[in-house]
């Protein structure tokens, strides 16, 4: 069976998952990359890392490779169209071979909604009877698509899988005795929340919590939210790591018993999340970022607040700071999270197993993760669902 994804480039995003497969089908498997890399893109990775994969074709300022690209969709047994035009796909259609979009959530907010909608009706309403299906990168990318009548009962759960580093012995004791360390990753941008962080350290200090704070990265916000740590006296506090190497990010997230996920519907999925949890760093996450609804179960491998909502936020920290007794066990669960369900090698086993299950028009379904079916839910339904979780005594 041969295998083709098409984007623009092949990332740390993706790249495990894609090296599991090559692994598990050889050659069989291809990666087409459309585009070129931008600094930004790379994140401290270096380009050779991506370039000299074995299984990569890069069509950029390559014509011959274009043509070959296009070979290689059409042939292909199954086709992975990520961040790629849908000309990769037609001829497929036409006669109806096994395809399968990505996507994260088509809204991210109220601009210009009804005509994205007009868009993706476009888009995807003439395959509704084809061999076109979806792998959903985020909790809401269902609900998105069902408002444009789009992938009825034709979505399963998908994401990133980041490469995260396998902690052989865990160190939660050691996390969560004594001082509480919270680390914060990402760049200083408006809807990734960076001031939520001077909440919890007001909080925290408000309640003689003895803790620690870093936050990591740089961007147009960050001036200011020094200028007002300097303000509110929090400089003992909250440390400031700049820009730093992936393999230092982890290690940081590892020596932390909180990670603050702060990001808002504008955060498609959120790979940080994936990284913090296999270093067992606890989630205080928004509700919005599209990866939350897949990985985290309130109480159980993290926590939830409602984004916008500084008395859940409040409420959230005040229940994880006074009950350190089950901090080792949610610390555990959140690598387990990531290990077990959500790790590049099962999204490549259950990806392998969905395609069997289409082509053989099974009545199986996957049960859990990765290619599993993904119902649509919105913000406000996840919340409603998560609160009647609390209130009748479920998680830890």
């Amino acid at each position: 069976m041969k295998i083709v994804c098409v984007s623009n480039i092949l990332n740390h995003h993706i790249k495990p998952v894609c090296d599991e497969l090559f692994q598990k089908i050889g050659k069989d498997f291809v990666f087409i990359a459309t585009g070129s890399y931008t600094v930004n893109g790379l994140k401290g990775v270096e380009e050779a890392v991506f370039l000299n994969t074995p299984y990569l074709v890069q069509t950029h300022n390559n014509t011959k490779n274009v043509d070959l690209a296009r070979k290689l969709c059409f042939e292909a047994d199954v086709l992975i169209q990520q961040h790629a035009n849908d000309s990769f796909i037609r001829e497929r259609l036409k006669k109806n071979k096994l395809t399968f979009r990505v996507s994260e959530r088509i809204f991210k907010g109220k601009k210009r909604e009804a005509l994205r909608r007009v868009k993706y009706i476009v888009r995807n309403l003439p395959y509704r009877n084809k061999n076109l299906f979806l792998l959903a990168a985020g909790g809401y990318t269902a609900y998105d698509m069902n408002k444009c009548f789009s992938f009825k009962n034709k979505i399963y759960k998908w994401g990133y899988f980041p490469e995260v580093r396998k902690i052989e012995e865990q160190s939660n004791v050691r996390k969560i005795s004594g001082k509480l360390k919270f680390t914060w990753v990402g760049r200083f941008i408006d809807w990734k929340h960076p001031e939520i962080c001077l909440i919890v350290a007001d909080l925290l200090q408000n309640w003689n919590i003895d803790f620690e704070m870093s936050m990591i990265g740089e961007g147009p916000l960050k001036k200011d939210i020094i200028e007002q740590v300097y303000e509110r006296d929090l400089q003992d506090k909250i440390k400031f790591l700049g820009k730093i190497t992936n393999v230092e990010v982890q290690e940081y997230m590892a020596d932390s018993t909180f990670f603050i996920f702060s990001s808002d519907k504008g955060e498609g999925w959120g790979a940080v999340l994936n990284e913090a949890m296999a270093q067992g760093a606890i989630p205080i996450a928004s509700h919005e970022p599209g990866s939350v609804p897949f990985l985290i179960e309130n109480n159980k491998n993290g926590y939830i607040y409602e984004q916008g909502n500084v008395d859940s936020l409040e409420n959230v920290l005040w229940k994880v700071v006074h009950n350190k007794e089950h901090l080792n066990e949610v610390s555990t669960n959140a690598q387990d999270t990531i290990f077990e369900v959500w790790s590049a090698e099962n999204a490549a086993n259950n990806l392998l197993k969905l395609i069997d299950i289409i082509k053989q028009n099974s009545n199986e379904k996957i049960e859990e993760g990765p290619g599993s079916v993904a119902l649509p839910i919105d913000e406000n339904s996840f919340l409603n669902k998560k609160l009647w979780y609390e209130e009748n005594g479920g998680g830890i």
